[in-house]
């Protein structure tokens, strides 16, 4: 069974880490972009858990850029949340998940200027220890407090959490 969100990638292939200042997006990085260049590898479940939000396929977001950009899923496992982000996703909120099970593919990468670049197709990951979003008409925005309850998804504090098996990068 997975216990890691992709197969064949691993955190060694980092793009953007984690709390790095992101002057293109306005700040601090709330997760890992684990690189999957040229793939489009499915991304599997940390643990048990629900899907509390799910943005892949918003008809709200019209060019390739803005469906790459905005495509994440959100699951609540427990004691943490996950954002599994730049995913294809048929998943439903409400849909249950099982640890190690497919949640959805990575999607192909788009620039700002909306072309194609597959060379950046990424999972990014973010683990929160809280709700710390809300939704915003139809996307979601940080609570006040939000920033504080992320971890870096590489940390041994994550690990430690005893998050239903799943295993630290």
């Amino acid at each position: 069974m997975k216990t890691t969100p992709l197969e064949k990638h691993d955190m060694a292939n980092i793009a953007q880490d984690f709390g790095n200042w992101n002057a293109d997006f306005g700040g601090f990085h709330t997760g890992a972009d684990i690189m999957t260049a040229n793939d489009n590898p499915p991304v599997y479940a940390l643990a048990d858990g629900l899907v509390v939000w799910n943005c892949t396929e918003s008809e709200k977001y019209t060019s390739n850029y803005t469906k790459y950009f905005n495509a994440f899923v959100i699951i609540d496992h427990g004691n943490f949340y996950a954002y599994y982000g730049h995913l294809k996703s048929i998943l439903k909120i409400g849909d249950k998940v099982s640890k190690g099970k497919s949640i959805g593919t990575i999607r192909d990468a788009y620039d700002s200027e909306n072309v194609l670049n597959r060379d950046n197709n990424h999972l990014h990951l973010s683990i929160s220890t809280g709700a710390d979003w809300e939704r915003s008409g139809w996307g979601y925005k940080l609570t006040q407090d939000g920033l504080k309850q992320f971890v870096d998804p590489k940390s041994k504090v994550f690990g430690d959490m005893k998050c239903n098996g799943f295993e630290a990068f």
